[in-house]
């Protein structure tokens, strides 16, 4: 259910409003890549939330002086915020794809591959679909609506991999 705005000029009045419950939370596993994974929530009230999780390593000075190395997970965080257009396109793109009746697993049988994730809330429904190996998956046709949403996501909030462009998940002319 959408609210229309009666508040503002006449210009104003047939867009809608953004839903308070409307929310996206992007996330990219890399697999066995070069590239980061990385989470990206964005809001109803157009904040984002981008963080990027990375494996650190830390050399320590064990017992008897024998150096270690210790991995760990680090995590950077920045936030941001969209304006309320690039909202109403990206919840054009979750209506237009049809994104509530998509399967929750979309996968390949392959290892090591990408894992995209979105879950999103709207009109106080929420949804979570998964895709892995993504490129295995491009002839699918219900795959190819949640990369038309994915890519969506990252045209408004760019990740941190920087060949990772929007159009790289959708089809070539």
């Amino acid at each position: 259910m959408a609210l229309l705005n009666t508040t503002g000029s006449a210009a104003d009045d047939d867009r809608k409003l953004i839903p308070a419950s409307f929310k996206i939370v992007a996330r990219y596993g890399a697999g066995y890549s070069t590239w980061k994974s990385w989470r990206h929530t964005i809001t109803g009230d157009g904040n984002v939330v981008k963080e990027v999780f990375s494996i650190k390593k830390t050399r320590i000075l064990g017992d008897g002086n024998v150096v270690k190395n210790v991995f760990g997970l680090g995590t950077t965080k920045e936030e941001t915020k969209l304006p309320e257009d690039d909202l109403r396109a990206l919840i054009a793109k979750i209506e237009e794809a049809d994104f509530f009746t998509l399967r929750k697993r979309y996968t390949h049988g392959v290892t090591d591959n990408p894992t995209l994730i979105l879950t999103i809330t709207l009109d106080r429904k929420a949804h979570e679909v998964m895709v892995y190996a993504p490129g295995f998956l491009r002839d699918d046709q219900e795959v190819k609506r949640f990369l038309k949403v994915w890519s969506e996501v990252l045209r408004k909030v760019p990740p941190p991999n920087s060949d990772q462009k929007p159009d790289l998940y959708l089809d070539k002319p």
